[in-house]
């Protein structure tokens, strides 16, 4: 599968890509297992090409970087405060946990 995109590219893992700055770069795509991939975000976006779903897919994926660069410290806090916690033994046992869950779903 080759595809062509008319505008600046980062790297794609299992691609092979020739950066041309706003030129027309060549994509060739070596796992059959993308194909499918691809076909099916073109029909759950509703996108007019191969090219459109790569860049929603990029636009997405700087979308959530850029998300967890903003809140990486909130993140670690909440994670260290768990990991805390847990040391303190203010777990919830794994045979309470899925009761525990619903009960927090069945509150919002």
């Amino acid at each position: 599968m080759s595809i062509y995109i008319y505008r600046y590219l980062l790297s794609i893992t299992g691609a092979q890509i020739s950066l041309l700055d706003g030129k027309a770069v060549n994509i060739e795509i070596h796992d059959a297992a993308l194909r499918p991939e691809l076909q099916k975000q073109l029909q759950a976006t509703g996108s007019g090409s191969v090219e459109e779903v790569l860049l929603r897919l990029l636009e997405t994926q700087e979308e959530q970087d850029g998300w967890l660069l903003e809140n990486r410290e909130t993140i670690n806090a909440k994670i260290r405060r768990g990991i805390e916690q847990l040391d303190r033994g203010e777990g919830i046992p794994e045979d309470q946990l899925d009761a525990h869950l619903a009960n927090l779903k069945s509150q919002t």
